[in-house]
């Protein structure tokens, strides 16, 4: 009853806060020189906007390189954080760089993009470890396919028929 909806409405709030602290951070490190508060507070909501498009729809909206360095930017502010918050580990550094990379050689948007945004918004709502975040976004980047563009049409659509 009302036990598990508190619960449930503390856990949304303390995810929107850790939300906003990864944001500010990210958006720090996209536009470094910028002063004006109003339009960092712009750029946090369209670079959140763009990660949450991608989480509720599965698409990547807009040209997937912007996007890949925003995905890039919000992952090494969400393992900083991780790292700050919870511990970190002997590789912790080499893994981290090994995610960014493996995050920057997808010259397409990967087919795991929708599960990628989702753990780039709320990373400690499946994940209390910085190893265990860090692997699951491993076996996510560990992918060879890409989204299929659903503009594009082949042999295989069944409209073609």
């Amino acid at each position: 009853g009302l036990g598990v909806a508190r619960s449930d409405t503390a856990g949304a709030v303390r995810n929107r806060r850790l939300e906003t602290h990864y944001l500010q951070v990210s958006v720090k490190h996209l536009l470094p020189t910028v002063a004006d508060r109003g339009v960092v507070a712009m750029a946090q909501d369209e670079t959140l906007g763009a990660i949450r498009a991608c989480a509720a729809s599965g698409l990547c909206e807009g040209p997937w390189l912007v996007l890949r360095a925003t995905f890039s930017a919000r992952l090494a502010v969400v393992l900083d954080a991780f790292a700050k918050e919870v511990g970190t580990f002997d590789a912790f550094a080499a893994q981290k760089a090994t995610l960014l990379k493996m995050l920057d050689e997808f010259e397409q948007p990967p087919f795991t993009l929708q599960r990628l945004a989702e753990l780039l918004l709320e990373p400690r709502r499946q994940y209390g470890s910085t190893p265990k975040y860090m692997n699951g976004v491993l076996k996510l980047l560990s992918v060879s396919s890409y989204l299929e563009d659903p503009t594009a049409t082949g042999p295989d659509d069944p409209m073609d028929e």
